[in-house]
């Protein structure tokens, strides 16, 4: 994982925290609220699961379909997620396997924030 693969809000593993603020240097660190981290040494990206999709709202549709406004998850047996849409609109080769992959992925795409529903 690399730190430009982060933004603000960002849920990412160490004991599973949410990025509040961050300073970006090089590829390999990153300062979160003035401590400066290694990003291997420290933290590890979440594996996108189902409880994590139902965490940001999605709701299931049928066996293999889950699905937030517009936006559509296709999942396969054993949490894998195969393939994602946005409307009719299928984006075969952008599937994150990680939770702030997707937390990115629908924000380029819908302009919003992807958060926790409680």
């Amino acid at each position: 994982m690399r730190s430009n693969e982060l933004r603000i809000g960002n849920w990412v593993q160490c004991a599973i925290i949410k990025i509040g603020s961050l300073k970006k240097g090089d590829f390999h660190q990153v300062e979160i609220d003035d401590f400066n981290y290694n990003l291997e040494d420290y933290f590890r990206p979440i594996p996108l699961t189902e409880e994590w999709l139902i965490k940001f709202g999605f709701v299931r549709e049928g066996m293999l379909t889950m699905r937030l406004d517009k936006f559509t998850c296709y999942c396969e047996e054993d949490d894998y997620i195969d393939n994602f849409c946005l409307g009719h609109i299928e984006l075969f080769d952008v599937v994150p396997k990680y939770v702030h992959q997707l937390q990115n992925l629908y924000f380029a795409l819908t302009g919003k924030e992807l958060t926790i529903k409680e």
